[in-house]
């Protein structure tokens, strides 16, 4: 991630928009604030200036369909915060930016550099995001490639197969992988940084939020745009990698099923077996995935009011049922749109597992799968 912007740091700073005593005295004042404030007026090229600019500051006349254009056509400046100075009717002109922001034309310049340094950390967290999404994509391409060249290549149906069935699980494994990985950069970094930004806000409140009413509701206004991005990054952490796994699959199940009633409304029961589930990291994800997708297919299609999951042990593995009191369906109806049914089957196939499923119009649907203790033939 990019290195945090503490309180003492200098930036860089662009300032764009033609002499004025205001902008002088603004210049002057983060300057004295120990920023390297490079004021550009005319028809300068705004994409031309080294070093590059941490942030660009655009007081209002400046703002124009060629100023922004050029600033949204440079690849560089693209990933470059913009804090309009006042407002302006064209803010919209704006919107081709990744990261931009309104601020006071008279601000205070120690409220301004506050701003200032909320803005950058915002934008590093949005390219902290576009590069983990990057490297998920390249992780999981490898593996897929190799699976499109045997399904492609191979001759043998058996062997084809059984290799096509090693590399998927090996696809499902570096993506979950990688699920782990982005979650925790998304708790560990972005969950300090995005902290560290609104305590320094609360204390922009208390300094200076007396001062200034306008000021004191931009302040309240960030600081609720602030909470809701740690709530964004905390559901995306939850989503790609519960940390509840780590505590068993037991707990996880009985965390995702009391989540899931508060969200939809539907009363959710879990009973757990009372016996030793050492499930491997593999088979416990692939347990709570199948019940995350049996969940929301209860959600989206059963009109049910109530749904009970059960985990528990057999001879050789472990048993888990998910059932429901909702519509039903007919399990035959091969022209149902089945997705997420789909998606259950591969789980349950690449741990050699046995799924059923029983269901009748307005009776609900009961779903069963076994899998082993371990996979057979798996290899490290």
């Amino acid at each position: 991630m990019d290195r945090e912007i503490d309180s003492g740091q200098s930036m860089n700073i662009l300032l764009v928009g033609e002499p004025a005593v205001e902008l002088s005295q603004l210049a002057e004042g983060l300057s004295q604030l120990g920023h390297r404030v490079t004021h550009q007026y005319g028809a300068a090229d705004p994409c031309a200036i080294e070093p590059m600019p941490q942030v660009v500051l655009l007081a209002p006349e400046s703002v124009s369909l060629k100023t922004v254009s050029c600033l949204a056509g440079c690849s560089q400046m693209l990933d470059v915060p913009l804090l309009l100075l006042g407002q302006h009717g064209d803010e919209t002109l704006l919107s081709g930016l990744r990261t931009w922001d309104v601020a006071p034309l008279s601000s205070d310049p120690a409220v301004l550099d506050c701003h200032i340094r909320m803005l950058v950390r915002i934008g590093a967290l949005k390219r902290r995001v576009r590069e983990l999404e990057k490297q998920l994509d390249s992780q999981c391409a490898p593996v897929e490639s190799m699976a499109e060249v045997v399904a492609g290549g191979m001759s043998g149906r058996w062997c084809s197969y059984e290799l096509l069935v090693e590399l998927t699980v090996r696809r499902e494994q570096a993506r979950e992988e990688e699920r782990r990985r982005i979650a925790r950069d998304l708790h560990d970094e972005m969950g300090q940084v995005l902290t560290a930004l609104r305590m320094d806000m609360s204390l922009l409140r208390l300094r200076h939020g007396h001062q200034d009413e306008s000021l004191l509701q931009q302040i309240q206004q960030a600081m609720k745009r602030v909470d809701s991005i740690i709530q964004v990054v905390r559901n995306v952490a939850r989503k790609l990698r519960p940390a509840v796994l780590d505590m068993g699959i037991a707990a996880a199940l009985q965390w995702q099923a009391e989540h899931f009633s508060r969200q939809s409304g539907i009363v959710s029961e879990v009973e757990i077996a009372t016996g030793d589930f050492a499930l491997d990291n593999e088979r416990a994800t692939a347990l709570y995935r199948i019940v995350q997708e049996s969940l929301t297919n209860v959600a989206r299609h059963s009109r049910a009011d109530r749904v009970c999951i059960s985990l528990g042990l057999s001879d050789d593995g472990y048993e888990l049922n998910v059932s429901d009191n909702g519509i039903g369906f007919d399990p035959t109806d091969r022209s149902r749109k089945t997705f997420g049914l789909m998606g259950i089957r591969e789980r349950v196939l690449l741990l050699e597992g046995e799924l059923s499923i029983r269901s009748q119009l307005n009776q609900g649907t009961h779903l069963r799968l076994r899998i082993p203790a371990t996979r057979s033939g798996s290899t490290a």
